[in-house]
């Protein structure tokens, strides 16, 4: 499966917000290109970045991310899915 139809499967439309906090690579890539196939309003955040305050502010309904720091931060903000970039890697 790819990327765009993970996220659309997950729930992602166009105009949606995704934040995306992955550290640079391949898995970035793939999360920041799947979100803007479906036609999402992407935010990166750099990995290891204090994102709290970010997050909250993001407005986003997904975050694609492996970071426990942003993991914790979706949980006081709107944000109702987590995707782990083990999961952009499909089966």
């Amino acid at each position: 499966m790819s990327t765009e139809d993970l996220l659309r499967s997950r729930g992602l439309r166009p105009g949606d917000r995704v934040v995306v906090c992955l550290p640079r690579g391949a898995d970035l890539s793939a999360a920041v290109d799947g979100a803007i196939a479906v036609g999402a309003i992407v935010t990166v955040l750099p990995a290891g970045l204090e994102v709290d305050e970010y997050i909250r502010a993001s407005a986003a309904r997904i975050m694609i991310s492996d970071s426990d720091d942003a993991i914790k931060a979706a949980e006081d903000s709107r944000i109702r899915q987590v995707i782990g970039s083990a999961e952009l890697q499909g089966p």
